[in-house]
């Protein structure tokens, strides 16, 4: 994936890239309920630390103690329960350009 997305930036420079993931980085910063794995601090990740947004809602037995009788429930309902919120997020980040490129259907390179 790392090597596609240099590849892309290369080609197209004036691109934006939103790279979104499901359960690839588990774990809340900082919690008090560390869970299965929880993931490491988000600053370690440099420059992209401030591009990040994630969730670990708690009863979520994979980022969050203790671990619910409801079959891990939390933890399959992030794409439903946030995704307005995603959309946002992007949005926001991209800013004016958000609304250039859905104009031009993604003919912007």
């Amino acid at each position: 994936m790392q090597e596609f997305v240099q590849e892309y930036a290369a080609s197209c420079p004036k691109t934006n890239i939103v790279v979104v993931g499901y359960s690839m980085v588990r774990g809340e910063l900082n919690m008090s309920c560390p869970g299965v794995t929880p993931r490491m601090n988000s600053a370690l990740c440099g420059p992209f630390s401030e591009s990040l947004h994630s969730y670990c809602d708690y009863g979520d037995n994979q980022c969050c103690s203790p671990y619910p009788e409801d079959g891990n429930a939390a933890h399959h309902n992030y794409v439903h329960k946030y995704n307005q919120n995603v959309v946002d997020f992007i949005k926001l980040r991209l800013g004016a350009g958000w609304e250039s490129h859905a104009h031009n259907n993604g003919n912007d390179k």
